[in-house]
């Protein structure tokens, strides 16, 4: 176990402000002494998952490493190597790409989530474009995701969809309202296909309008009971005027 208090102590020294945030790192002791252990540390618990999980873990800390925070390549597309339909090796990025509301997107969501945030590799729905990054609601099939075992609220977030209904979509599936999020467009992996103009994006326009603008809604609402009472006003008075009319019509 590494050392989090003498760490601590040292990026909260004011004194030496100005030099932790400029000198590089392999100039401080302490650092050398506790970047090991905590590797280390990463190592041992890698070492005890699947071996699926190992693999997606090391794939996973590699592209941090290269687009990451600290990566060489974290402002440059990611590069991916595909054949086309002649059998030639070419090159596609996705970083650079602006991509529509309801566009259906490969997402790695990576292996460094906490808690019940998402990971691995999922198909997104886009709700917002912009520079390098996108906004997105994740997706994940049914077999996948046990209901039962979710919160009342979580389940209450939730859209199911079938591939019946929606054959890009390859398995059925649910779109998880609660797990809406921006990421980089690096990691973007492929494009899907898109749901948008559907009943469906409308169903998730709805859920969204529902759950994460309430205060809108409200708003929304109370401009419509005003104008309801406005147009029975108006109505009132035109009544008046039509009765004040026909009585000039039909004078005694």
């Amino acid at each position: 176990m590494f050392d989090f208090k003498g760490l601590l102590k040292i990026i909260s020294d004011k004194t030496r402000a100005e030099e932790i945030s400029t000198q590089l790192a392999h100039t401080e002791p302490k650092v050398l002494s506790e970047l090991p252990k905590n590797l280390k540390d990463t190592e041992e618990i890698i070492k005890n998952v699947t071996i699926e999980e190992a693999i997606k873990y090391i794939l996973w800390n590699g592209l941090w490493n290269q687009y990451g925070l600290f990566g060489a390549k974290k402002e440059t597309p990611r590069i991916f190597k595909e054949k086309d339909e002649n059998g030639q090796i070419i090159e596609k990025e996705y970083f650079s790409k602006r991509y529509s509301r309801g566009k259906l997107l490969s997402v790695d969501l990576g292996v460094s989530n906490i808690g019940r945030e998402f990971c691995y590799t999922h198909t997104g729905i886009v709700i917002d474009d912009y520079p390098g990054i996108v906004i997105i609601i994740p997706m994940t099939s049914i077999k996948e995701f046990e209901m039962t075992r979710i919160p009342l609220e979580v389940r209450k977030a939730t859209i199911p969809v079938l591939t019946r209904d929606y054959p890009q979509i390859k398995e059925d599936s649910y779109i998880l309202t609660n797990q809406i999020r921006a990421v980089s467009k690096n990691r973007i992996t492929k494009v899907v296909g898109s749901i948008s103009r559907t009943k469906l994006m409308q169903e998730i326009e709805e859920m969204l309008f529902e759950r994460h603008t309430p205060y809108i809604k409200k708003l929304k609402n109370e401009r419509i009971e005003a104008l309801e009472k406005e147009v029975m006003e108006l109505k009132r008075q035109l009544e008046e005027k039509n009765l004040l009319i026909e009585s000039l019509k039909n004078p005694v």
